[in-house]
């Protein structure tokens, strides 16, 4: 039979909260967390705004400022799921991170040390890989399990999930920590300011007025388990990771295929994984970043999924509130669609102007809604597609809490 890989914790930090529970009342609200930059000097560009993390405090010092959001979420996650669990099945826990940029901010400060002739020390160095993060997540939670880092630029996060469900369900982990972290630099704010990728005004995403993407920074994670053994332990099941599937365009290295068979592609994958039909999905959390391309690609991989049912199928962005959040975003996205579900309501696509007609992306208000199962999509330069298939807690009649026991 095959196993059940069910969601027992959830952390997220972005420029609109620092809590689950603040988290899910932004989304319900409509809360836009995009602000003047203040991490760097944004006066060189056009748009000088992000979904910026103001005041963040309690990182560790020389950390990259992306592994202190990645362990901000991760400590959240695990205490949500329980601590003893955790603490009593080391050796069957691991992580799996996914990020675009990883330490690209200390890079970036190294590089400017250097031109300073201020050489930098090993533990500055120590930050740059993108694998790095995962690691402090894996020392400070001391997980022996598998470790990994999954970098297929913003959709990283939710492959991470998708893989680290992969795990859990093949037998190779008990537990996972997945999910994504990311921050801006200027480095990072300037290559999408070049790109003519970045709005002027306001991001509009399946809007007709669209312009742009807002960049944001943040971090998601979700601890993942078997159900039975999540179970057996009496612990709060928050949703389910039904099934994923991923491709790639093969068509260019930062646009999408324009006809969106890429992402139509990844989202059978995980329906067929699912064991379920475009029928059963009533809601999508969509990529939806309000560039031209990127969301035209997507009206048109959603219209042939849902064919006559595509204008009736409630599809948002939560990217004009938190920002485009990178290899993160999959990961964050992923934990709003699992409380749309836990809360039977849509979140709304902020800002809206004169909204789609191709579509219903439930402008500017939150919406009550009967859903049973949603799809949380992601597409990524190079042509990457994710698409994860969530679904609410299994129905079953709770069970008496078990000691833990190490594996």
């Amino acid at each position: 039979m095959r196993k059940r890989v069910v969601i027992t914790g959830m952390g997220v930090i972005t420029a609109t909260a620092r809590s689950v529970e603040a988290f899910d009342g932004a989304l319900r609200a409509g809360t836009s967390g995009i602000r003047d930059v203040s991490l760097f000097d944004a006066a060189p560009y056009a748009f000088r705004a992000m979904g910026e993390i103001t005041g963040l405090e309690g990182g560790a010092q020389g950390l990259d400022r992306a592994s202190q959001l990645a362990l901000y979420a991760a400590r959240a996650a695990v205490e949500d799921a329980g601590t003893a669990w955790i603490d009593a099945n080391r050796h069957r826990t691991g992580v799996v991170l996914g990020t675009t940029c990883g330490g690209v901010s200390s890079h970036e400060r190294i590089l400017r040390q250097w031109a300073a002739s201020q050489p930098a020390g090993a533990q500055d160095l120590d930050e740059v890989p993108f694998h790095v993060m995962a690691q402090h997540v894996a020392r400070a939670h001391r997980l022996q399990g598998p470790v990994a880092t999954i970098t297929i630029a913003c959709a990283s996060g939710a492959n991470a999930v998708g893989y680290a469900a992969d795990l859990v369900r093949s037998g190779h982990a008990d537990v996972m920590l997945a999910g994504g972290s990311d921050t801006v630099s200027q480095f990072t704010f300037s290559g999408f300011s070049s790109l003519r990728a970045m709005t002027q005004d306001a991001c509009r995403p399946f809007d007709e007025d669209r312009t742009g993407i807002a960049l944001g920074e943040g971090a998601g994670v979700l601890v993942l388990e078997e159900e039975e053994r999540a179970v057996r332990r009496g612990a709060r099941i928050h949703g389910e990771i039904l099934g994923y599937g991923f491709c790639n365009d093969a068509y260019h290295s930062t646009a999408p295929a324009p006809d969106g068979g890429g992402m139509l592609r990844s989202i059978r994958a995980g329906l067929e994984a699912a064991g379920l039909g475009p029928d059963d999905i009533d809601y999508v959390n969509a990529h939806g970043t309000a560039t031209q391309a990127n969301d035209a690609m997507e009206i048109a991989a959603y219209r042939a999924l849902f064919g006559g049912r595509g204008r009736r199928v409630p599809v948002s962005s939560i990217k004009a509130m938190v920002g485009h959040t990178l290899g993160a975003a999959g990961a964050i996205e992923l934990i709003a669609t699992v409380l749309a579900l836990a809360g039977q309501y849509v979140p709304p696509t902020i800002n809206a102007s004169r909204p789609t007609a191709e579509l219903d992306t439930v402008p500017d208000r939150a919406r009550e809604a009967r859903l049973r199962h949603a799809l949380c999509c992601n597409a990524g330069f190079g042509g990457h597609n994710t698409a994860v298939v969530v679904g609410r807690p299994p129905s079953r009649p709770a069970a008496v809490p078990t000691v833990p026991e190490a594996a």
